[in-house]
């Protein structure tokens, strides 16, 4: 079992219990963040079955995924200016190609 998969079944049950109280005691910003939590625990969850599940060839293209996803990451956080005028290309890019 990945540790992601218990890690994210926690974070979902705790939003469960998080949302209850929110939903006895009447706090909506208590149950959305409930509900938040319970939605991040699930997508962990998943997450965590997937990479069990690939095994070693899966495993390996998951962590180059999760590589990959931390550079581009860091790269918008490094050039915010430049990531966004890049995306801007690429959508006006798409837009012409959908267009024709």
């Amino acid at each position: 079992m990945d540790e992601n998969e218990i890690e994210g079944a926690a974070k979902d049950i705790g939003g469960n219990i998080k949302s209850a109280v929110g939903d006895l005691t009447g706090d909506t910003k208590t149950q959305a963040s409930g509900a938040i939590d319970q939605m991040v625990g699930t997508a962990q969850r998943t997450y965590g079955k997937i990479k069990d599940q690939a095994g070693g060839a899966g495993s390996a293209m998951v962590d180059q995924l999760d590589e990959a996803s931390a550079f581009l990451g860091d790269t918008v956080a490094e050039r915010p200016l430049t990531s966004l005028l890049v995306a801007g290309a690429i959508g006006y890019a798409l837009a012409m190609l959908i267009r024709r």
